[in-house]
């Protein structure tokens, strides 16, 4: 999904695997590849959206499936992009 990205939509800086792969682009946005089917809204996602490393002035995660309602307004809050159904071929 990131090599999609790096070519297809922005060029990527850096990536890190901390638990969970992360990349950054050039200019500093914070992309998040996650091959899940749904993201809810738990404690352990609220951890990850208020990670304190993945601080940018644009994050954006990238699934391949879909987020819940209440997920998708909790990430978008705190000024996440959520990108549904992405798939390999698509970023």
């Amino acid at each position: 999904m990131l090599g999609r990205h790096h070519t297809m939509v922005e060029p990527l800086r850096t990536l890190t695997a901390r638990g969970t792969v992360t990349a950054r682009t050039r200019e500093g946005a914070v992309v998040v590849p996650a091959p899940v089917d749904y993201v809810a809204w738990t404690q352990r996602a609220a951890e990850f959206a208020r990670r304190p490393d993945l601080n940018a002035q644009q994050h954006s995660v990238w699934l391949t499936g879909k987020v819940l309602p209440h997920a998708q307004r909790e990430l978008t809050a705190l000024g996440w992009t959520v990108h549904e159904e992405v798939r390999k071929e698509k970023p």
